[in-house]
């Protein structure tokens, strides 16, 4: 179970962003202290918080949620990156199972290596109808 935590504040510090940032990350440690298999990781201007997958995710976003400092966080779920979407479309079919139909959905996609062959748009239209294919959900593009 992975999460990617973003912050506000800590961004504005200047010279002193290390040390906060480092004391962020401290504290997201701290409060996952008893979590087993707990990883907590600087990725650029966010930090990767991995746990057991047993953990579960409510329990991961309640502590998440305590932090004093992250703005915001989400969920991750890692694919292989194939530029047929293989592996993507199963990890996004393990995740929504089970859920039940939104009003609509959207898939939004933002690629930090830019070097993978298909573009943002290629890959959130090819994703977005292997839902609509999938699940029968209705796609949102506006709202």
């Amino acid at each position: 179970m992975q999460a990617v935590v973003r912050y506000h504040e800590i961004a504005l510090k200047r010279k002193n962003r290390p040390w906060f940032v480092d004391k962020l990350a401290m504290n997201l440690r701290r409060a996952m202290a008893d979590l087993p298999d707990l990883a907590v990781q600087l990725i650029g201007s966010r930090i990767s918080v991995r746990v057991a997958d047993e953990v579960g995710w409510q329990t991961l976003s309640d502590r998440l949620g305590r932090v004093f400092g992250v703005a915001n966080f989400s969920r991750v779920d890692e694919a292989p990156a194939e530029p047929d979407l293989q592996g993507a479309r199963a990890v996004l079919e393990r995740a929504l199972a089970g859920h039940p139909a939104p009003a609509s959905f959207r898939i939004t996609c933002k690629r930090s290596y830019k070097g993978f062959p298909l573009l943002s748009g290629t890959i959130e239209r090819e994703l977005g109808t292997f839902v609509y294919d999938r699940f029968g959900w209705q796609a949102d593009l506006d709202e």
